[in-house]
């Protein structure tokens, strides 16, 4: 379902890169979204920093919407891989003949390329 965390004011850069830094970090625990941000702004307001006690720092962070946690990160396979492997496949079976007709001509078991003509 959605959801949406916005600010409902303009906040300190500083501030909000390290309630967002934690709220992702809650969020990759499995925490619920709004769960997830209380912590980050409790860890915020218990920093070594006093200013970031005053709630101009963090109380205008908010969360909209579905608080479920997100679950599991589905893991996007690369479909680069396979390009690569054909790639590989289609270069050596360019390769191997030509390799294999210079090893002959070098080895004299193959017509040398002047009595071609």
């Amino acid at each position: 379902c959605p959801s949406l965390v916005m600010s409902l004011w303009s906040i300190d850069d500083k501030a909000t890169e390290i309630i967002i830094g934690k709220f992702y970090e809650g969020l990759a625990r499995g925490l619920p979204k709004d769960e997830a941000l209380r912590e980050a702004k409790l860890f915020l307001m218990n920093s070594s920093e006093p200013r970031y006690r005053n709630p101009y720092y963090w109380a205008g962070l908010v969360h909209v919407g579905d608080p479920s946690p997100l679950g599991p990160i589905p893991v996007k396979t690369s479909t680069i891989w396979p390009w690569i492997v054909v790639s590989v496949l289609a270069i050596a079976g360019f390769a191997v003949p030509i390799l294999n007709k210079n090893r002959r001509r070098s080895d004299g078991i193959g017509p040398e390329p002047n009595e071609l003509s």
